[in-house]
C-alpha cells in the first residue's frame, strides 16, 4: 500500500552516502528511515528558525531572541543526552557521600 506522506529527493555527497551505508550495515536500520525521525525530533527547531527568519525582516532583535531560545534548548537537550549515555555506561556515578576538600 503506497504512503500517503510526502516524498522528497535529496541528493547526498559521496561522505554522506558513504556515512548511511556504513549506518546500515552497522544497524539494520535503513537510512531514510533515520533520517526522518532525526527530522520529526528536529520540527521545534525547524519551526523556530522558519519563525526567526520571519522576525528577522521585522524585528532583528525578535530573531535573536527566537535563535537564543533554539539554541538554548539545543543545548539543554544535548546535555541530558550526554548524561544519560554515561549513566548507561557507569561512566557518571551517584555521589553518596559528601566531596572531600
Amino acid at each position: 500500500m503506497p504512503s500517503k506522506n510526502r516524498r522528497m529527493m535529496l541528493t547526498l555527497t559521496p561522505e554522506l552516502a558513504k556515512a548511511f551505508d556504513e549506518f546500515r550495515e552497522a544497524t539494520g536500520t535503513a537510512p531514510a528511515s533515520f533520517v526522518v525521525s532525526m527530522l520529526v525530533e528536529a520540527i521545534p527547531a525547524i519551526n523556530a528558525i522558519t519563525q526567526a527568519s520571519k522576525a528577522l525582516a521585522k524585528n532583528q532583535d525578535h530573531a535573536m531572541s527566537i535563535m537564543q531560545d533554539v539554541l538554548s534548548d539545543a543545548l539543554h537537550q544535548g546535555t541530558a543526552v550526554q548524561l544519560d549515555m554515561y549513566e548507561k555506561k557507569g561512566l557518571r556515578k551517584a555521589r553518596t557521600e559528601k566531596p572531600s576538600k
